[in-house]
């Protein structure tokens, strides 16, 4: 296990989901991305802003290595995974 979320800090996180809010349209994908998320909107516009508003609800069901083979979408079910998935996003190349 990665346990990225001991890295995990929330001022850092606050001020790189703050880069992506600006984009954030409210379009009909991201609204549908937004409710899978339990309409945490921080981290869904952080995931439309990495991975784009095209492919952002295709991604959310991928497992992903760096997140221990979870997909963004297991990772919503709780605050310890959520934490290892917004450290993760915040290590995303761009």
């Amino acid at each position: 296990m990665h346990n990225l979320e001991q890295y995990y800090t929330e001022e850092a996180w606050r001020m790189f989901s703050a880069l992506y809010m600006n984009d954030w349209t409210n379009s009909p994908s991201q609204q549908i991305l937004l409710k899978q998320l339990n309409n945490e909107t921080d981290i869904s516009a952080t995931v439309v802003g990495i991975y784009g508003d095209a492919y952002c609800n295709q991604i959310i069901f991928q497992k992903i290595p760096a997140l221990d083979n979870l997909s963004i979408l297991d990772c919503m079910g709780s605050i310890k995974l959520r934490n290892r998935l917004k450290e993760m996003l915040m290590r995303c190349p761009y």
